[in-house]
């Protein structure tokens, strides 16, 4: 069974398939941009390659679609992923391993630094953990009530989903339509709504 996320289950092919065929030429339009934006340092002689390549891997189940998610920009974050995991291939073909370089010297002395230090980084890993997943599920809870607190901002939504998945401010305005002075409207609401919920926080 299908694991369900913050934004719900992945979609299936079927759904994908109606999703890609529901697209309007200005939707199509705004992803060939977005995917000739992104050929740069990869083997993808076009764009239509980039989009061919992402939606292949979203069919085979490769790349998923979560339910909650509108599809236009997952689809642009999933060609951004595709791209960079190309480019990183790349230079991963190019490059020598910094493990050719090490000494065997350098190795054996590392080893008994390591051997000394072994119980404490358990110790420290262990709470490492703990803290982390405090640390989480702090975060989700602010993320959920930001994105309750602008469920109605379309604007919003847009700048909050392209700060999560990492996206360019230019990017965002491609994909969704915005000039940048919508954009950065938006970006503003973002900001001053972020404040006003968490108010209690920077108040000494």
């Amino acid at each position: 069974m299908a694991s369900t996320g913050r934004y719900g289950p992945p979609a299936t092919a079927e759904h994908i398939c109606v999703a890609i065929q529901g697209l309007t030429d200005l939707e199509w339009s705004r992803i060939g941009k977005f995917a000739g934006e992104h050929l740069w340092g990869t083997d993808f002689q076009s764009p239509d390659a980039l989009i061919n390549e992402t939606v292949s891997r979203f069919l085979a189940g490769d790349r998923s679609w979560p339910a909650g998610v509108a599809f236009l920009p997952c689809l642009c974050n999933a060609m951004k992923s595709v791209a960079n995991g190309e480019r990183g291939l790349i230079r991963h073909n190019y490059e020598i391993p910094a493990s050719d370089l090490a000494s065997p010297d350098g190795e054996s002395d590392n080893s008994s630094n390591n051997s000394i230090t072994s119980d404490a980084s358990k110790v420290d890993s262990a709470e490492s953990c703990v803290l982390r997943e405090e640390r989480r599920q702090a975060a989700a809870a602010d993320l959920e009530r930001i994105e309750n607190f602008f469920k109605n901002d379309d604007e919003v939504k847009w700048v909050f989903m392209g700060i999560e998945d990492g996206l360019l401010a230019a990017d965002v305005q491609s994909i969704s339509g915005m000039s940048k002075t919508t954009y950065e409207t938006a970006r503003t609401r973002l900001r001053r709504g972020r404040a006003r919920l968490f108010r209690a926080r920077s108040t000494p």
